[in-house]
């Protein structure tokens, strides 16, 4: 741990809302700014019951849970309304049969009476009351019947009626995008703060990092309340945008009301920040001019370290595939949903005979989409040239990725994806692999200004089989391209560190040295207890509001190697 007191090099604290694991943009940098000779802390989230520290080389990770409380709570009451209905049918199905049980007690009573004033007569006997009971239960069951009929048909009838209605709202309200406030739509936001806000405060960092725009909240306000301390400090904030939230891709529940609402948060904290970073040249340029910036956000490229993409000997991802060397392989790496359009190279796969496509699946192959996507390749007869693998550690997915002949980026249109430059897209050219790139505008200009592969139709399946087939036919001239030492030395991890060191000697106000001593992102973490770690008090001590899990101090916390994490795409 960095030495605590005056002394101590500036503590900057870095913010991302997921598990950190699988996040090698969040790792990567973590470890430049820290060979900067500054202490590093990176606070994210975990699924575990309580918190838990690891050490990432000479960062910190600490993690916490979340509750999701304010989450939850939303959801319950949306589905309570849309639950309602007026009392007029029954509430449910166990209702209804309990009055049709209701009417047929009275309807067996009524055949009992109606038997008794059979009897009466056949005796002669003066039956007046019988016939009473008798005719008013049959009237009964017939009224009961009615009733219970009438209120089912009404209560169907109001029922579709209301479904539908909901179904025409949200379909209206989530297309909206006019008047979309963070607040009222992503109550997550509060449970995020109130799991990683109060850690943040107690660990009093003097550079707050915010990574993507689901955590620029929790930096401002720790920087706000930063002035209200015993010893009031100033402590400057950076965002660092991963994507163009204005233009985030839409699928499942990232609707185009969320995504605006996602806008709103950005847009409420983004002045505030003391520098930005982006990861492309296009979206430092649009924050400018959508924020009216005074400075252009720095910009540093998501590309792989030297470390790792110079190493091989590892997994091989044809050998995952269980093919040989001579069978043509196509590759697509990274996280798998409609956006990325995995399903266009799937499709076009029956007019590219005998090639196989492995898809590399971000976070695992066990997803809802993947078994969609698994389902598409069975129904075009071509599952049995469709591989989907897990990810390898980080340092490996170069070399693992290398195997391959081409390598895919056919994502969609979107207005964030114009201005991509892909984490995968270094990852191929690091790995030797030609390009086949969908026609994106930022991403398909790379790949045709340098000759590094060919460029399709978005959700063209008989295209990118003709780019496809373009890039496996001219290989050899695409591989020199890709393989031409001055590329790699302009699109190279050790270049980006020198961005990100003019950034924070900008926000410190003094130059740092970077001690080139970087460790490589795929160190394995190393587990602390809590009570060993040198903020315990962050969550031991009297002010902490992060409780300690019971047995989280016990075997969990010992110092073992945590699993490999997996490269994000």
């Amino acid at each position: 741990m960095a030495p605590q007191g005056p002394a101590a090099a500036p503590h900057v604290v870095m913010l991302v809302s997921n598990d950190v694991a699988t996040d090698t943009r969040v790792k990567k940098t973590a470890l430049a700014v820290a060979a900067l000779g500054l202490q590093v802390t990176v606070l994210g989230i975990t699924s575990d019951a309580g918190p838990s520290v690891a050490q990432l080389g000479p960062v910190t990770v600490v993690r916490v849970p979340v509750d999701y409380r304010l989450r939850e709570a939303r959801r319950a009451r949306r589905e309570a309304l849309r639950r309602w209905r007026p009392p007029v049918g029954y509430p449910d199905r166990d209702a209804r049969l309990t009055a049709w049980s209701r009417v047929r007690v009275v309807a067996r009573s009524g055949r009992a009476a109606s038997g008794r004033l059979k009897a009466a007569r056949a005796a002669g006997s003066p039956a007046v009351p019988e016939a009473a009971r008798a005719y008013a239960l049959r009237a009964a069951v017939v009224g009961g019947g009615f009733v219970v009929k009438a209120r089912s048909k009404a209560g169907s009838e109001i029922d579709r009626a209301a479904r539908k209605g909901w179904r025409v709202w949200d379909g209206a309200w989530h297309r909206t995008p006019v008047a979309a406030s963070w607040r009222r739509a992503l109550p997550e936001v509060g449970d995020y703060e109130l799991a990683m806000g109060p850690v943040l405060d107690l660990l009093a960092p003097d550079v707050i990092h915010a990574h993507d725009v689901q955590v620029v909240g929790i930096a401002a306000g720790a920087a706000d309340r930063a002035l209200l301390a015993a010893q009031p400090r100033t402590v400057p904030w950076v965002y660092d945008a991963h994507e163009y939230v204005r233009g985030l891709s839409q699928y499942g529940g990232r609707t185009r009301r969320v995504v605006a609402a996602w806008a709103d948060l950005e847009a409420e904290f983004v002045r505030s920040a003391a520098q930005l970073i982006t990861v492309s040249e296009p979206i430092a340029d649009r924050l400018q001019q959508d924020y009216s910036l005074p400075r252009r956000p720095a910009v540093v490229l998501n590309i792989p370290s030297a470390s790792a993409a110079a190493r091989r000997g590892g997994p091989s991802l044809r050998a995952a595939c269980g093919l040989g060397a001579e069978v043509p392989l196509l590759v697509y790496s990274g996280g798998v949903t409609k956006a990325r359009g995995v399903d266009t190279a799937i499709a076009a796969l029956p007019h590219l005979p005998g090639v196989h496509l492995a898809v590399n699946c971000v976070p695992h192959s066990r997803t809802l989409y993947v078994d969609r996507l698994r389902e598409q390749a069975a129904e075009l007869g071509v599952a049995d040239r469709v591989h989907f693998v897990d990810p390898v550690p980080p340092g490996d997915v170069v070399g693992f990725l290398s195997s391959a002949d081409v390598g895919l980026v056919p994502i969609l249109h979107y207005p964030s994806h114009e201005m991509a430059m892909t984490n995968k897209l270094f990852e191929y050219v690091l790995a030797g692999l030609p390009l086949c790139v969908s026609d994106v505008r930022t991403q398909a200009e790379f790949v045709t200004a340098r000759g590094l592969g060919t460029v399709h139709r978005a959700e063209d399946p008989l295209d990118l089989a003709r780019a496809a087939r373009e890039a496996l036919d001219q290989r050899e001239r695409f591989v020199a391209a890709v393989s031409d030492p001055a590329l790699r030395a302009e699109f190279s991890w050790e270049g980006q560190r020198r961005h990100l060191a003019e950034v924070y000697a900008a926000v410190l106000g003094r130059p740092l040295a970077d001690t080139a001593e970087v460790v490589d992102e795929s160190v394995p973490e190393q587990r602390v207890a809590l009570r060993d770690y040198a903020r315990a008090d962050v969550f031991l001590g009297d002010d902490a509001e992060v409780g300690l899990a019971a047995g989280a101090d016990g075997p969990v916390a010992e110092e073992q190697p945590a699993d490999d994490a997996v490269a994000q795409g």
